[in-house]
């Protein structure tokens, strides 16, 4: 029984390498058919030529339409001996995907063509594995020996496919299966290290194993993004493997945020749909796994999340000013769909951290660099990155439906929010008022997307206004807050007749139209109740028909019929 433990391995190991070995040399052989074949080809193709100048020293037209005839089925160009050969593509299906920009992967082709590699790296990893297993079974020799020499196999493996690769007498399939075992290796072994022997410390296991990580990461730039997902894998699943039960929220999501970071860098030269998708899946994986303490890294979780948004822009498309996205720089990406998607992806993770976390004073603040982020990214010109500012608004929005509402004696009562959160609460406001007011007046200034960014600018301090009233007062002292909206619609009445006397930019004298009447109806709401406000409304729909007969806005109509649908609804 003995010698089979020895004989199986060994056997194992040899066979794998015997496999890699016959499937180069087929490759070879493969590669030489592929250049005679090109060679007889462009043979018979510089013959046709020739015979088509003979026949045009006799007939100009017919030489012309027998040309024409030849060019229309026979693309290739006409080379020398000593050219390269171009090969031209096996179906209508990947050239009709190469001229969309989308690759077809076909995924049966490919597991046929490098079974023999794939086989072959399994092989080299359970030949690693039952090599120290049987050291153990038999104790042959230390734990300190038999780590060593695991880890020394694991180099070996990655020396040996990095020698191979630099020979280039091999695929790259190959290589990479060379790398791919070493490193599982590798980590095996200290994990067994670590969790079976104790030789060392957790700490010094997760730097171990977090270096080899970002080394098996690097490697994908040699050898394809199979070593990219490895290591992709193995760091995010390091602080899980080695876990010193600190539950240090912070560090694991500062580490999270490196590591997903890196793959985006690394993603611009290394691309694949699984790896981008695998990389959101680990990170918001890391996000989930912390809301299981949620009375820790308040704040830290919000700050995280706007971090991603960051990096997933500026890492992998548009540099650190966040301003241009040159989506032919990327071909057979949907760089539009990805970016949607993972804020989408976001927004929804931002929603689950207000319901979830223990909010504190800290908590608020964070949540408003998400739609900052959003803001800064919707500068760009591609028209779908406009929604990104409403898609990370929505937490904040939906967080209304989180308000203890009772309905008695047809009077609506809402509890406000506690006291310690309610400073929090309107900073987060502040700010987020504050950065699109700042991004869409640089905006307006260059003359980009102004009925966008008007729009904005004009109803976010009212709709800011609104949150405030239900959230922090309860909607009550409601004269105290008509008081600094009944101002804001002056105001925006008064830059409605001067941008109207200029005849500027129509987009921007509609936002200007509808925000300062939605102001002066926000501020009869909090002022006035019952038969009084819907007097008011009427009031104010008298001076609208008044104001259409001056200055002629184009929306001023619509909001004259949606005023007056709401005086009808409160008079039935």
């Amino acid at each position: 029984m003995e010698v089979l433990l020895v004989v199986i391995p060994l056997i194992l190991l040899i066979g794998s390498i015997l496999g890699l070995v016959s499937f180069s040399k087929i490759k070879n052989l493969e590669i030489r058919l592929h250049d005679i074949e090109g060679k007889l080809k462009q043979a018979g193709n510089q013959k046709a030529v020739v015979d088509v100048g003979e026949r045009a020293d006799y007939s100009h037209a017919e030489a012309s339409s027998e040309t024409a005839s030849d060019s229309g089925w026979n693309k290739e160009p006409v080379n020398d001996d000593n050219a390269d050969v171009t090969y031209p593509a096996h179906d209508v299906d990947a050239t009709a995907s190469a001229a969309s920009g989308k690759p077809a992967i076909d995924w049966l082709a490919l597991f046929q063509q490098y079974w023999m590699v794939l086989l072959g790296g399994v092989c080299l990893v359970f030949a690693g594995v039952f090599l120290v297993r049987y050291s153990i079974e038999n104790g042959l020799l230390g734990p300190f020996a038999r780590i060593s020499l695991g880890l020394l196999f694991g180099a070996g493996l990655i020396v040996a496919g990095e020698k191979l690769r630099r020979s280039g007498r091999l695929e790259a399939g190959v290589h990479a299966a060379f790398v791919a075992s070493g490193s599982l290796i590798i980590y095996s072994a200290l994990l067994v290290g670590f969790h079976v022997y104790e030789l060392f410390s957790a700490q010094t296991a997760f730097v171990c194993m977090a270096l080899m990580s970002a080394f098996s990461m690097m490697l994908a730039l040699k050898h394809g993004p199979l070593m990219a997902g490895m290591g992709l894998l193995g760091a995010y699943l390091v602080p899980i493997l080695v876990s010193t039960g600190s539950n240090n929220i912070e560090a694991a999501l500062l580490y999270s945020f490196i590591v997903t970071g890196a793959s985006f860098w690394l993603q611009r030269y290394i691309y694949r749909s699984w790896l981008w998708w695998g990389t959101w899946f680990g990170a918001i994986g890391w996000f989930v796994l912390s809301l299981n303490i949620p009375d820790t890294a308040q704040g830290m979780r919000a700050l995280y999340l706007a971090a991603l948004a960051y990096a997933g822009v500026a890492f992998s498309f548009a540099g650190v000013k966040l301003k241009h996205i040159d989506v032919d720089a990327f071909p057979g990406r949907n760089v539009v769909e990805q970016v949607v998607g993972f804020f989408v992806a976001l927004s929804v993770a931002m929603m689950v951290l207000l319901r979830v976390e223990s909010l504190n004073e800290l908590s608020y603040p964070a949540v408003a660099l998400l739609p900052i982020v959003a803001a800064l990214v919707a500068r760009n010109n591609l028209p779908l990155l406009k929604l990104l500012t409403v898609i990370t608004l929505s937490p904040i929005i939906i967080e209304l439906f989180s308000m203890d509402v009772s309905f008695h004696d047809w009077k609506i009562t809402i509890a406000p929010m506690p006291v310690d959160l309610q400073s929090a609460y309107i900073t987060m406001l502040v700010f987020v008022t504050a950065a699109f007011s700042a991004i869409g007046i640089k905006e307006l200034l260059n003359e980009r997307h102004p009925g966008y960014w008007s729009s904005f600018i004009l109803f976010m301090p009212l709709v800011s206004i609104v949150l405030a009233y239900l959230r922090v007062s309860g909607m009550q002292g409601g004269l105290a807050w008509a008081f600094p909206v009944f101002i804001i619609g002056g105001l925006y009445a008064y830059l409605l007749t001067i941008w109207c006397n200029r005849k500027n930019v129509v987009e921007v004298e509609a936002a200007l139209a509808i925000a300062s009447q939605s102001a002066i109806a926000i501020a009869c709401f909090f002022a006035f109740s019952e038969v009084t406000l819907t007097l008011i409304l009427a009031v104010q729909l008298i001076g609208l028909a008044y104001i259409d007969r001056k200055i002629h806005v184009a929306v001023l109509p619509i909001i004259m019929k949606v005023l007056l649908m709401l005086v009808i609804v409160r008079l039935t």
